[in-house]
């Protein structure tokens, strides 16, 4: 927030004003527009006229406006200005110490210290949520009603930027190895395989090339960490994806088993092919078909009752991993994610052999996608709830302080469900349940 004090303000081009408002008038009169990201790396490759420093200023500035957009309607109304693409990244940019008007240290508006100042607070959490937070009113409420007095600390978590986090793959090396090469790097404080930084390392393609770590959030780690699953098993992925997880899983299991990685998206699954052929791994199989309903079909038929594991990495609306989209907290959802979840939960009770494991995951923080999928599936598919804390605890892989750690850091409710947030531990919200086939 600015004050009278501030140091002199960074200088900002007229040309990279003008684009990114331009950018953020497309994403506001369009909600079908692509995602915000997508729409600004093409519209910064088509404009090559900005030079680096500019396309960044144009990224940041679109995606701070585009994050905070209940507090900018909020304090432009204060400040009785239009609300248009330009006042709102004017707004952005005043607010993050950048000068555009050449105004020789001087703030491009006199009250908008003032304006700022009339933001709700803690005094008033409700509001400092929706408003001072930016948060939408059904993400808000879900954060009132999982973490109480912790929704602020959230909320503000929610809105900077996501570290950088990385799964070391143990078939090609191990995390001490890798961290001595790599000292910008730290030691995640959960996952065995775990590294982070604040920042993306400029030599990553070359690090990708050599498969020795893969870039995935630590809460997507503690997802693959919760299926326990163990040398030889058989594991099926539904909603596989581009196989990060399915990459965690194989090196769990030391690269012998079957993991049989299933998706709707042959493009996915190609990538995922592609990814496992340089981490080294062999024991995955890709299967390309849809699990939309609670029923076996195609190649599926065959596995019932056959898995040791069954992973459902469930479609979701993303809430839980709005650090790294700043526009989805603002997405309308035209078709319901519950039914599909329901059936992905259906098919992989009837995928799991008895004494087997269910793991259910998402990136979402709504409970409607969570806990009442997981307690009204394992009501209809006679599957027990398990804890997803002490699951992982019993792998032991993690080290004596994170396995002291992990319950009170991921554990929700009374039913073993676990969550993480990014406000515990720098994590994207993620949802994990665990169930077991009696």
């Amino acid at each position: 927030m600015i004050s009278e004090s501030n140091p002199p303000l960074r200088p900002v081009s007229p040309r990279a004003l003008a684009a990114a408002a331009e950018l953020l008038g497309l994403w506001l009169e369009d909600a079908s527009q692509p995602p915000l990201d997508r729409l600004v790396a093409r519209a910064l490759r088509e404009r090559r006229y900005l030079n680096s420093r500019e396309r960044r200023t144009v990224g940041d500035a679109v995606f701070g406006a585009a994050r905070m957009l209940r507090r900018q309607r909020w304090v432009l109304q204060r400040l009785q200005l239009g609300e248009t693409p330009l006042a709102h990244i004017q707004l952005w940019l005043a607010c993050e110490g950048f000068d555009f008007a050449g105004s020789a240290g001087e703030y491009w508006l006199p009250g908008l210290p003032a304006a700022l100042a009339t933001l709700p607070g803690i005094e008033a959490p409700a509001d400092a949520l929706r408003v001072t937070h930016s948060m939408p009113d059904g993400l808000a409420g879900e954060l009132e009603a999982l973490l109480g007095p912790e929704a602020l600390a959230a909320a503000a978590a929610f809105n900077l930027a996501a570290p950088v986090m990385a799964r070391v793959n143990t078939l090609k090396t191990n995390r001490s190895s890798w961290l001595e090469r790599h000292p910008v790097m730290r030691a995640s404080a959960i996952s065995p395989w775990g590294v982070w930084r604040e920042k993306r390392p400029s030599n990553d393609a070359a690090t990708d090339a050599a498969g020795e770590i893969a870039w995935q959030d630590e809460g997507s780690q503690l997802v693959a960490l919760a299926t326990a699953c163990r040398p030889g098993n058989f594991v099926v992925e539904i909603g596989a994806g581009a196989g990060g997880k399915a990459l965690a899983m194989a090196a769990m299991m030391q690269n012998s088993g079957r993991i049989l990685a299933v998706d709707i998206a042959p493009k996915r699954l190609e990538i995922l092919r592609e990814r496992a052929q340089a981490a080294g791994v062999t024991c995955i199989r890709t299967c390309c078909t849809s699990v939309a309903e609670a029923e076996l079909n195609g190649e599926l038929t065959r596995f019932a009752g056959c898995a040791d594991i069954v992973l459902v990495d469930a479609p979701c609306t993303g809430t839980g991993a709005i650090r790294r989209s700043p526009d989805a907290r603002w997405r309308t959802v035209n078709t319901p994610y519950e039914p599909v979840q329901r059936a992905m939960l259906g098919a992989a009770a009837l995928l799991v052999r008895p004494g087997g494991a269910v793991v259910y995951a998402t990136c979402a923080v709504e409970r409607s996608q969570n806990e009442a999928i997981v307690i009204d599936g394992a009501r209809s598919s006679g599957l027990e709830i398990e804890d997803v804390a002490e699951s992982i605890r019993h792998t032991r892989l993690l080290d004596a302080p994170a396995a002291a750690a992990i319950g009170g850091q991921i554990r929700t409710g009374d039913l073993g469900f676990a969550r993480t947030w990014p406000h515990r531990g720098g994590m994207d919200a993620f949802f994990i349940a665990r169930l077991r086939k009696p």
